[in-house]
């Protein structure tokens, strides 16, 4: 999570989702502006983002991404680690395993929510279970 924004390298980490934004990048020969740069490094002293420098070397949907973000106005929070693989930020053992395992969504979550909210003869939810569990 971003806090001052002086932990997190704007280059190299992944502070704009799961992506680094070296690699949303469309250079066309333009060098990297301040390629050590932090995040903090990319905001002016009126807590804007330093357009004139992202103009040059990001595309327009990398900057709408940027734009999106409320940059850090020299908070003295410090910067947080977040788990990227759920919504929340905070790391689960099932989602460390899916994640592991490159799961990208609990497997058939709408289908046993559909079988658990299932309202008719209980033998039928009792075959749909034995159904996706390849029991039958």
């Amino acid at each position: 999570m971003i806090g001052s924004g002086r932990n997190i390298a704007f280059w190299y980490e992944p502070w704009l989702g799961k992506d680094l934004v070296w690699e949303l990048c469309v250079f066309e020969g333009t060098a990297v502006p301040l390629p050590s740069a932090s995040v903090a490094d990319m905001v002016d002293e009126l807590g804007q983002w330093k357009w004139h420098l992202l103009e040059r070397c990001l595309p327009l949907d990398i900057l709408l991404r940027i734009a999106a973000v409320k940059p850090p106005a020299g908070l003295s929070i410090d910067d947080s680690p977040c788990w990227s693989h759920t919504p929340n930020g905070n790391i689960q053992v099932k989602s460390a395993y899916w994640s592991r395992m490159g799961i990208q969504s609990e497997p058939l979550e709408h289908v046993w929510k559909t079988i658990q909210d299932f309202k008719g003869l209980p033998r039928i939810k009792h075959f749909l279970w034995l159904l996706c569990h390849e029991k039958l």
